[in-house]
């Protein structure tokens, strides 16, 4: 009995053991950075990345360790009220040596598609720029030399770019535009479908008469070309047609991803919207979205639940 009790206790002593060393000291060192990241020591991380960075022992985590700091300053920046150009530029800089460094390689294409985001949104900031290249780096003098001109001697705006939509000839409408534009975020974005479908639908709400959800911006709101002037508590053909319509882009949607926060807030616009009351009854739609949200609202005490659920018990339904 005893030598069985030695030979269990020898047998988890090396799983122990295995289990502790087979992870790298670089790898301990990354997961260690990448906590300080996420628990809000950002300085530490720092300080760790920079080891990371820097030390030959740790090279085996080197790649990942780029990609990671490329995408801290990344989010950083994008997640600033204002433009913030400083940390914009320490991601570019970082994306440029992952790319020289680590080319054809597993966080490629992201990398790729990265560095035309910031090229194309932030590419008229002179100063965004590759810190590890000196050439690059004259762009902050230059910069300073054309924002004497741009900025004191006169001042400049810029134009709206997309003004040239509202002088075409085309009868295409403003909802029209809308549905091309979200339809190539669902196309090149899949996993983030449901965020533009979300604004694809609240952009059809503006076809019913004084309840637009969608204002001017840099293009006009041709209001005249999508308005159908229909109000859908009435039970015209035109209102219900526009209702099964609205209801068809939802319930794929649904069923992709019933649990999603959006997807739930859709639910009680429409019961909202779609509300029909005869007799102190409301009509079957209103109820089966509330229904719905009851149903995979996984947050019992979140106020979409608890208020979709009193009004189903509050009220009668056809």
């Amino acid at each position: 009995m005893k030598l069985r009790l030695y030979k269990l206790t020898f047998i988890l002593v090396l799983f122990l053991n295995f289990s502790i060393n087979s992870q790298t000291d670089g790898e301990s060192k990354y997961l260690e950075m990448k906590n300080c990241f996420v628990l809000g020591l950002s300085e530490k991380g720092l300080e760790i990345a920079i080891e990371l960075l820097s030390r030959p022992e740790y090279a085996d985590v080197k790649e990942e360790t780029v990609f990671y700091i490329a995408e801290f300053f990344f989010v950083v920046g994008l997640g600033a009220k204002e433009i913030d150009i400083h940390n914009l530029n320490k991601a570019y800089t970082y994306y440029k040596v992952y790319n020289h460094d680590y080319p054809n390689s597993v966080y490629t294409d992201v990398v790729n598609k990265r560095l035309h985001t910031l090229e194309s949104y932030y590419g008229d900031w002179i100063t965004f720029r590759n810190l590890y290249d000196i050439i690059e780096n004259e762009a902050l003098i230059v910069e300073k030399k054309l924002s004497f001109a741009t900025k004191k001697l006169f001042w400049f705006s810029n134009p709206n770019l997309f003004k040239f939509f509202s002088y075409t000839e085309s009868e295409q409408s403003s909802i029209e535009l809308l549905d091309r534009y979200f339809d190539e975020i669902i196309v090149n974005h899949p996993d983030f479908e449901v965020y533009a479908y979300y604004y694809k639908i609240l952009a059809r709400f503006s076809k019913i008469r004084g309840r637009s959800l969608v204002k001017e911006g840099l293009l006009d709101l041709n209001v005249d070309k999508f308005q159908l002037h229909l109000n859908v508590e009435e039970l015209t053909d035109k209102g219900f047609k526009f209702r099964i319509e609205l209801e068809e882009m939802l319930r794929p949607l649904s069923e992709k991803h019933p649990n999603h926060p959006l997807v739930l807030n859709l639910h009680l616009i429409y019961a909202n919207y779609f509300k029909l009351i005869d007799d102190e009854k409301f009509d079957s739609y209103t109820k089966k979205h509330l229904e719905f949200v009851v149903q995979n609202e996984p947050d019992k005490t979140h106020p979409r639940y608890l208020m979709a659920k009193e009004f189903l018990l509050s009220n009668k339904f056809q």
